[in-house]
């Protein structure tokens, strides 16, 4: 679940690119955030055995305080500089956006790893769904 759509107000904007736009200062917060998107979550976790949600320092205490289990899902550093930055370069984030990524990545590893939530590490250009098929889940579309 794309978060910014939550976070930021985009009522002014006809349509909006979520990608281009991360990392631009000038959006307007959205003062139901992160109330709104906890909301969200719980009413996808009605319909969805699998909600992926943004992971950040600013939510993990907002996702225990209201019970939405979790755990982390990234890509192990190598592949991470090798694969993810190309794809955020082809989904359009801005350079700004992807500088910043890249300069917290072994900032954010390290605090995840200190997380007692459950980790997985993805490799060799492996998608989640690609863990998810080969560690048993029976994926199918709702």
């Amino acid at each position: 679940m794309e978060s910014s759509i939550y976070k930021y107000d985009y009522s002014s904007i006809k349509h909006p690119n979520y990608e281009r736009l991360k990392g631009n200062t000038d959006r307007i917060l959205n003062e139901n955030f992160p109330q709104n998107y906890i909301d969200a979550i719980k009413q996808a976790q009605k319909e969805f055995d699998i909600v992926m949600v943004w992971l950040n320092d600013e939510v993990y205490d907002v996702y225990r305080k209201n019970n939405i289990k979790f755990c982390m899902c990234y890509p192990d550093k190598t592949d991470f500089l090798n694969n993810y930055i190309f794809r955020y370069i082809a989904r359009g984030n801005s350079q700004r956006w992807i500088n910043n990524v890249v300069m917290n990545y072994d900032n954010t590893i390290d605090k995840i790893n200190h997380m007692k939530e459950k980790k997985i590490v993805l490799h060799n250009n492996q998608t989640l769904e690609d863990w998810l098929l080969e560690n048993g889940y029976n994926l199918k579309i709702k």
